[in-house]
């Protein structure tokens, strides 16, 4: 009986040692070589932080455009301007359209004399700008009538290369 509690005591403890090894083996092969996909989140955690970087230095100009965070670099904001997006965390480039809501059906006077807008539904409707016209003054303007309720800058977020 002795001899059986010696042998199975052996036995545990070389089942033990043998386990412990192939587990620091494994363990080291981890930390050595991370995977791929792990690799490739990381760098592109890293571009996205190095990007927000870039335009936190670059940007000088920011306004709101229907909540979202916008900034761009230019003096003034014209149609083709390249901005940033925070909420979205995307560059696009403005189209010269500006979008209002209204509260009422009807459209002031004081808009229509002024802007040529184009009705798209009963409370929407559309302003297109001329080229060299400044989109934040249009949109100031725009804010300041009482039966406004939304303004919204159009910007066209596809990939900048193919726009281009």
């Amino acid at each position: 009986m002795k001899q059986t509690i010696k042998i199975q005591t052996l036995i545990l403890a070389l089942v033990l040692v043998s386990g412990c090894q192939k587990n620091e083996i494994s363990e080291q092969n981890t930390t050595q070589q991370p995977t791929t996909s792990s690799q490739k989140e990381q760098n592109s955690v890293k571009d996205v932080k190095k990007a927000v970087e870039i335009n936190k230095q670059k940007s000088t100009n920011a306004f709101s455009n229907n909540g979202e965070k916008i900034t761009f670099d230019a003096p003034t904001l014209t149609k083709g301007t390249e901005v940033f997006n925070h909420a979205m965390q995307e560059r696009g480039i403005t189209t010269g359209a500006i979008y209002l809501t209204l509260k009422e059906n009807s459209l002031p006077v004081a808009l229509s004399s002024q802007y040529t807008l184009k009705k798209m539904t009963n409370k929407s409707y559309r302003y297109l700008a001329e080229k060299d016209t400044d989109l934040l003054k249009v949109q100031n303007a725009f804010k300041q009538n009482a039966n406004v309720d939304v303004v919204e800058i159009k910007v066209d977020y596809s990939p900048i290369k193919e726009v281009m």
